[in-house]
């Protein structure tokens, strides 16, 4: 653990970490692929008691799977300065400083 000089609280150093960013890396290409196929089928059947978890559900993870696609992407072109705020506010910051 170290401290983040920035809010002087203790955080765990895994963007030192290859192996970490490899798995995260793998993971991202996972669940975007699945997302993309979700979208690409073009409907969903939900029950009409939980549609509304649904709808909300589905928008959290449309914007989580188009960041982490949007880090990859600026990551894979040398841009990771640039991705880092986009990988900060979807979790995916530890991938994103690591390469």
């Amino acid at each position: 653990m170290t401290t983040d000089d920035r809010n002087h609280t203790s955080k765990t150093r895994l963007w030192d970490d290859r192996e970490n960013a490899r798995k995260a890396r793998t993971a991202i290409t996972i669940l975007t692929e699945a997302f993309d196929a979700v979208v690409d089928a073009g409907q969903i059947t939900v029950h009409a008691q939980t549609s509304h978890v649904f709808q909300a559900m589905f928008g959290w993870w449309a914007w989580i799977m188009r960041s982490s696609k949007a880090t990859v992407l600026l990551h894979d072109n040398g841009l990771d300065h640039e991705a880092e705020p986009i990988a900060g506010r979807s979790g995916n910051t530890p991938w994103c400083s690591n390469g």
